[in-house]
């Protein structure tokens, strides 16, 4: 460690002077002197604290904009994992910030808690820096994740707290979108193209006696948070089973947002279906977009577009009534496949406000009945969560891949491509977004298992 001699004002006696405590004391002239006598000027001391940390946590300003353009490291972490960014974010100091941004700061790092530089913007309320981050492609998903995931868990932040967060958050995306003179789309959603999205080219013999019901609701008329990518992928999930699984297209109904009402739902299963599908046929369903628990945790519902989680019973349409349905049907085979989530602890689920996360417990075989397969995309106590850097629902993601891979031949069978899906969500889910999602499959009634 580099030590300075300076006099201490009025005492003649010179004092010893860290490149870390002159920083701690925004003492500029004495940083400079040390860097160019060659201090490291990413020195950790406590806390695994660096000069610029110091400097940006004291409200140094002119110390910590010195520090950068000599070389501090913008992405080196504290022994909490704190960055400068998130030192500077919550200090609200919007200058050291912006130049951190300009030197390559992570503009997405999450700590372990759950909170990002974003986050931390929304809670100090600084509209401002929210804007900044933006700007930077902060990723408004991956915040609105850390901050449901921290509420669900009663760490850090309480529900009604993360939710003004989630909803100023929303309000500025859109402002800043809207100010760019773009549709409510990020250009970064646009812009994403995955391998899946690439169709195989398939002659699969047409199964005549085939009809599938797709769904995806991705945004809600009572202002619910969005299902990102879930009517994106709804209408991928169709084109693969019109191309690569042989259904016909007119046997395929796609329902997308306002068109998946609850009014739509019960038409198309307990009309439509009833009315086209005959004995020995096959019927898929697939469902993209939000699940919410009942009142009392003992039955699990999708949330139509026109659903509301304060009256979820009146207004969604219960995985119950679902199965039974399906049922009922004279088909040999019935797949169902559900990228949601009915633990109301978030991912892609909602909870009626003040209600806290619910287990469900009715998705077993009591269910289920023996002519239906279910694939669903988390255990009943977890989140489902969106892969951002592919622009699908995770579970979506590996589905479509391991129909497209691992199952060549234009069939279904779940039980052949169920450990490659489980594997990979599950390594995906805990290595980028510190989550447990384990996929669930029940084969006719009975649930599947696997070993690793």
């Amino acid at each position: 460690m580099l030590i300075l001699m300076v006099m201490i004002p009025g005492s003649g006696y010179p004092a010893a002077m860290s490149l870390l405590d002159a920083a701690k004391n925004g003492d500029t002239s004495t940083v400079k002197a040390l860097i160019e006598k060659g201090a490291d000027v990413n020195q950790q001391g406590q806390y695994g604290y660096t000069p610029l940390m110091w400097a940006i946590e004291r409200g140094h300003t002119g110390t910590a904009l010195l520090l950068i353009n000599r070389g501090a490291d913008v992405n080196i972490q504290s022994e909490r994992s704190w960055t400068p960014l998130i030192f500077a974010v919550n200090k609200g100091q919007s200058k050291i910030a912006q130049l951190l941004l300009d030197k390559g700061a992570d503009v997405n790092w999450m700590l372990d808690g759950g909170w990002t530089p974003l986050s931390l913007a929304a809670q100090i309320k600084r509209p401002d820096i929210i804007k900044l981050l933006l700007s930077k492609n902060a990723d408004v998903d991956l915040t609105i994740g850390g901050l449901e995931k921290m509420s669900a868990q009663g760490k850090l932040i309480g529900r009604e707290e993360a939710q003004k967060n989630i909803e100023l958050l929303l309000k500025a995306k859109e402002e800043y979108v809207q100010a760019a003179g773009k549709k409510q789309e990020t250009v970064s959603k646009k812009t994403i193209r995955s391998d899946i999205d690439n169709i195989p080219i398939a002659s699969p013999r047409q199964k005549k006696n085939a009809y599938a019901l797709v769904i995806g609701i991705e945004e809600y008329r009572e202002k619910l948070p969005k299902a990102e990518y879930a009517a994106d992928d709804a209408r991928l999930f169709a084109e693969y089973l019109i191309k690569v699984l042989g259904y016909p297209e007119e046997n395929v109904i796609v329902l997308v947002n306002d068109r998946a009402t609850k009014s739509d739902l019960e038409k198309y299963f307990h009309r439509w279906l009833p009315n086209n599908v005959t004995s020995g046929g096959e019927v898929f369903v697939y469902y993209s977009g939000h699940g919410s628990p009942g009142l009392d945790g003992n039955e699990a519902f999708i949330v139509p577009f026109d659903g509301d989680p304060a009256y979820i019973a009146d207004t969604g349409y219960s995985l119950k009534r679902l199965y039974e349905a399906l049922g009922k049907l004279p088909s040999r085979d019935n797949y169902v496949v559900m990228d949601s989530c009915f633990s109301g602890a978030g991912g892609r689920s909602v909870i009626a406000k003040g209600l806290r996360p619910l287990v469900i417990t009715t998705l077993n075989q009591q269910v289920i009945k023996a002519n239906t397969t279910v694939l669903s995309a988390s255990s009943a106590e977890q989140v489902s969560s969106t892969y951002l850097e592919k622009g699908h629902g995770l579970l979506t993601y590996y589905v479509l891949k391991g129909l497209k891979e691992v199952n060549q031949e234009g069939q279904i069978n779940f039980e052949t491509i169920y450990p490659y899906i489980k594997k990979n969500v599950e390594l995906v889910a805990r290595k980028q977004y510190n989550n447990e999602q384990s996929p669930q499959l029940w084969v006719r009634g009975k649930k599947a298992g696997f070993e690793k």
